[in-house]
């Protein structure tokens, strides 16, 4: 079920030692990973094809059933966002503000297979689908591929 609440998956936070959260929300999942970088100073690498999506939302968006928030999303990021190589259907997924509402979480890389798995372990879905790299506040951004 990926519309639960988030109380399992925060409980999280208080077990490992977990960098930066936030909800996924009204800027979509680029948009809050935007906004965690330029807290950080970080570059973050999202990797595309490891973001869980929501059954059908893949088939909707291909025919055109994309939020107008989607593409204003895109607009707002635009200068540091790069996508390479990336679906265009499933990078306006990327955007969109109609989420579940799920946590995005910064661990460390040795950390983030026993999160994922603890989170699993708690019937919750997990993924790891980014890293993220100290990069100073002239190269913070978001690349995806």
């Amino acid at each position: 079920d990926r519309t639960k609440l988030n109380k399992v998956a925060a409980q999280a936070l208080t077990v490992f030692n977990v960098q930066a959260c936030t909800d996924i929300t009204g800027f979509g999942l680029v948009g809050h990973v935007l906004e965690m970088a330029m807290a950080s100073h970080c570059l973050v690498r999202l990797s595309a094809k490891d973001v869980p999506l929501m059954i059908d939302a893949y088939e909707l968006a291909s025919i055109g059933l994309v939020s107008g928030g989607s593409f204003s999303n895109k607009k707002h990021c635009t200068s540091l966002v790069e996508a390479q190589d990336v679906d265009p259907i499933l990078e306006d997924i990327l955007y969109d503000p109609q989420t579940s509402g799920g946590l995005v979480m910064g661990v460390a890389p040795d950390q983030a297979p026993a999160v994922r798995q603890w989170l699993q372990d708690h019937d919750e879905l997990a993924a790891i689908i980014g890293t993220v790299e100290a990069a100073g506040q002239s190269c913070t951004r978001v690349l995806i591929s």
